[in-house]
């Protein structure tokens, strides 16, 4: 693989090369941060939460914090991409929440795609070119702001006309109804009972739309949120509960396993 990875106040970048990629590399994950991902070339399937697209040379995705994804490659050819995570922070004083609609308002696996456009290419590639003398920060958000907008602008073009999936396929209603219950006791014969299908039928479904099991799928959603609690100043333990966790040492082992730092590390920053 080639890489090139820049990492700077909020926003971290890669522009990654896979001559021949391996399908096992690359599972269902969620961040804490927003993403923009870019498809420069390749074969395969992006999955958001459930909701198949085909890939096609220019597309670009955004995903919000915590929202699920996975690649399904083919390792007959070459894959390029690059993908940047960014905190709203780095927007400073900017009106975020307008900015930032395109992610945030929609639900979740819809509106992910958008096709090529030349100009978010030219910035997208500008962001990953070595420049001497320049500061890192200043030169990529110098691109990322434009994207943003240009991304806001078409969001609300296809917004007017875009209808919402108010009836989707078993796998979206099955995530939707996990993502609505997700800090409750929630159970594959809980799942099973409420549409009607037995729990292997539920374990099938849910494996085959997102790569994880129910339960390998809730656990990162809830330490995701849990994370971003507990860095904005919420107590530890009241965090773990309200997380949906009843056993705070089941909790502190699965936080730290994700994370790699204990949630007493990360309240500190």
């Amino acid at each position: 693989m080639q890489k090139i990875f820049y990492e700077t106040n909020g926003i971290l970048i890669h522009h990654s090369i896979d001559e021949k990629p391996n399908p096992s590399d690359f599972y269902m994950h969620a961040h804490e941060y927003f993403e923009l991902y870019y498809f420069i070339y390749g074969k395969g399937k992006y999955i958001v939460e459930g909701t198949e697209y085909d890939l096609n040379s220019g597309d670009m995705f955004l995903m919000m914090p915590s929202e699920a994804h996975m690649l399904q490659i083919d390792p007959s050819m070459p894959y390029e991409r690059i993908a940047i995570h960014f905190s709203a922070e780095i927007f400073g004083n900017i009106a975020t929440k307008e900015l930032l609609r395109p992610f945030l308002k929609r639900p979740l696996g819809q509106l992910n795609r958008y096709e090529k456009n030349d100009f978010i290419e030219l910035c997208f590639k500008s962001m990953v070119e070595p420049k001497e003398n320049a500061d890192l920060y200043t030169r990529i958000l110098a691109y990322l702001l434009p994207v943003v907008y240009e991304l806001k602008k078409a969001y609300d073009k296809r917004n007017d006309t875009f209808e919402y999936q108010e009836t989707s396929s078993s796998a979206n209603n099955i995530i939707g109804y996990v993502n609505a219950n997700l800090f409750n006791d929630i159970s594959v014969d809980l799942i099973a009972k409420h549409f009607y299908l037995s729990q292997s039928q539920i374990n099938r479904i849910f494996k085959q739309a997102t790569g994880k099991s129910v339960w390998e799928y809730v656990l990162i959603k809830r330490l995701l949120q849990a994370r971003k609690k507990i860095k904005d100043g919420e107590r530890i333990t009241q965090v773990a509960v309200n997380c949906g966790f009843n056993d705070y040492s089941a909790f502190f082992r699965a936080y730290k396993k994700l994370f790699g730092a204990s949630p007493s590390i990360d309240a500190k920053h």
